[in-house]
C-alpha cells in the first residue's frame, strides 16, 4: 500500500492522506490507553519515521520496547511500510488536546462519577 511514484502529482497527494487518514484512525483506537493525541509521518530515503504525540509514551513503547516492535510489524503488515522507526513523545500541554480531555471525561464517567464533579 505504499505510494507510487509513478502516478501523477494530484493522485499521489490523494493516496498520501488517505494513507495518513487510515493511520491516524488505526493509531487512535489502538493507543487509547496511552492517550493518543496526533502522529507524524516522516519519509526518508532509508526509512519511514512514524512520531506519535501521546500523553504516556512509556505505554507505546512498552517493557524492553516489546509493543513498539509489536506496532512497527502491525504497520509493516497493515500499511505497507517498509522499514518504519516509531518515536514516542510526550504532549506537553494534555490539558490543551480535545481528544486527551474527552477520553479523560468519558473514562472517569464510565467509572461511575458523577458528571458535574468530572467536569
Amino acid at each position: 500500500m505504499s505510494v507510487s511514484k509513478n502516478l501523477p502529482v494530484y493522485k499521489r497527494i490523494i493516496q498520501e492522506g488517505w494513507r495518513k487518514a487510515a493511520l491516524k484512525e488505526f493509531l487512535s483506537k489502538y493507543l487509547e490507553r496511552a492517550g493518543f493525541h496526533d502522529v507524524k509521518l516522516v519519509e526518508t530515503s532509508l526509512r519511514e519515521i512514524i512520531t506519535i504525540y501521546v500523553e504516556r509514551p512509556g505505554i507505546v513503547i512498552g517493557k524492553s520496547g516489546k509493543l513498539s516492535k509489536k506496532l512497527t510489524d502491525i504497520l509493516k503488515e497493515r500499511f505497507g511500510f517498509e522499514n518504519p522507526y516509531i518515536r514516542a513523545e510526550k504532549v506537553e500541554e494534555p490539558f490543551l488536546s480535545a481528544r486527551i480531555i474527552a477520553h479523560f471525561i468519558a473514562s472517569r464517567i464510565m467509572r461511575g462519577e458523577k458528571h458535574r464533579r468530572v467536569a
